[in-house]
């Protein structure tokens, strides 16, 4: 059994992203594979229509503690007052997220991947 404990951040730009996890040594290859598989199925079909729900769901049940504390909500106001979001965007995030659909999450991401462009970076023996 492999465990993975994985995190995914994209960039401002939309690239590059990265997905780092963490595994036992003697996992390392199988777990490189395994998340290489993942990640070619995703961006060749995109997400289910139960995980796009359940992603809706996550992003907008969780809206709005992205505002706790003050100091949170101040930073949004920041950029909103800047233009690095629009003055809407509270309103218009969730609904923003509600209109996405399996087809437009998959081809994002086919747009933006390039499978021949990744990099691979382990730190210890893989």
């Amino acid at each position: 059994m492999i465990a993975l404990f994985v995190s995914l951040n994209f960039f401002l730009n939309g690239d590059p992203f990265s997905i780092s996890f963490a595994t036992e040594k003697g996992n390392a290859a199988a777990a490189l594979a395994a998340a290489r598989r993942v990640l070619d199925d995703f961006v060749a079909n995109g997400p289910t229509d139960a995980a796009l729900a359940q992603a809706k769901a996550n992003l907008t049940g969780c809206f709005p503690l992205r505002f706790d504390p003050n100091a949170e909500l101040t930073g949004y106001l920041t950029q909103m007052g800047f233009g690095t979001l629009p003055a809407d965007y509270f309103e218009r995030y969730p609904a923003e997220v509600a209109k996405l659909s399996t087809d437009d999450i998959k081809n994002a991401w086919q747009r933006r991947l390039q499978a021949g462009r990744l990099n691979v970076i382990t730190v210890g023996a893989p």
